[in-house]
């Protein structure tokens, strides 16, 4: 009966992670068919335009910004089907379940990172090609307004409960080596 239930959350699970794979390649796709704008707020102000009124070299930079956070998501997430794949097998506490999870931790705090700099790279680079005039005021208070804190604790979070998985895991290996 267990190992029915089992079998359904990990399907489940499997389920709600590819679908978020896949919305995340529509949102990413989607900004680029449908032409929208690229907001850019700081110092009070919002500057906004839409990505046809940039040159191709200028898309195709928006376009890094854009999916690189994407692909470190997507194989954030990939780890977890791994995971489930594991799972599937009946490898359930295992150094590989536990080292899936602790990439997934991993992706989520580097994307935190990459989403925090996101704006300051965008004005820079808009700086320096000409197409915001002002030299950005790249302070703290524009890193602490673009940090993705929430993001940042869940990572950190994911991260220790894996710490505490594998000295779970090192303990109970000792254990069943002492019997």
């Amino acid at each position: 009966m267990n190992e029915v239930k089992l079998t359904r959350l990990v399907l489940i699970l499997r389920w709600l992670i590819v679908t978020v794979m896949i919305l995340q390649v529509v949102e990413g796709v989607s900004l680029f068919l449908t032409d929208q704008d690229v907001y850019l707020e700081f110092n009070g102000e919002t500057w906004k335009r839409s990505i046809s009124a940039f040159e191709n070299v200028d898309q195709v930079f928006i376009g890094l910004i854009v999916f690189i956070p994407t692909l470190v998501l997507l194989w954030g997430l990939f780890q977890l089907i791994k995971m489930c794949c594991f799972f599937d097998q009946g490898i359930i506490f295992a150094q590989v379940t536990i080292t899936c999870f602790k990439r997934f931790s991993l992706s989520l705090i580097a994307l935190s990172g990459i989403e925090t700099l996101g704006t300051p790279a965008f004005l820079i680079y808009f700086w320096l090609r000409g197409i915001y005039d002002k030299f950005p005021d790249i302070g703290i208070m524009l890193i602490l307004d673009t940090l993705e804190i929430s993001l940042l604790a869940f990572g950190v979070l994911c991260f220790l409960i894996t710490r505490i998985m594998e000295i779970s895991l090192e303990q109970k290996e000792e254990l069943e080596l002492t019997i």
